[in-house]
């Protein structure tokens, strides 16, 4: 959490403070998290799935725990603010490539 001029404000899932101290910018570990995420949810994993995806790969919370589909809902308001990007990307182009070609 980062400090406001009154209060505390949570960081964004996905990103962190910059090295400036005034700017946020792309955690890559927490950014590659909602990639996975948002893999499994296009794939029409249950929720309880993904959580059992992100914990088999060794990824876990800001918090360093398991994930379980609880703390994954509360990812679902980050990704629907980050989606655009993601979908924009270089990365989730090529995802989606391979995603689609073992599927079908």
């Amino acid at each position: 959490m980062a400090r406001g001029p009154d209060q505390f404000v949570e960081i964004p899932y996905g990103l962190k403070i910059a090295a400036d101290g005034r700017h946020l910018e792309d955690d890559p570990a927490e950014m590659h998290v909602l990639i996975r995420v948002m893999e499994w949810i296009v794939l029409d994993k249950p929720l309880s799935g993904v959580a059992i995806e992100l914990n088999k790969e060794g990824l876990r919370n800001r918090d360093g725990q398991l994930w379980n589909p609880a703390t994954v809902f509360y990812l679902l308001p980050r990704l629907i603010e980050a989606g655009p990007r993601i979908f924009g990307s270089d990365v989730w182009t090529e995802r989606r490539r391979q995603l689609f070609k073992v599927v079908a």
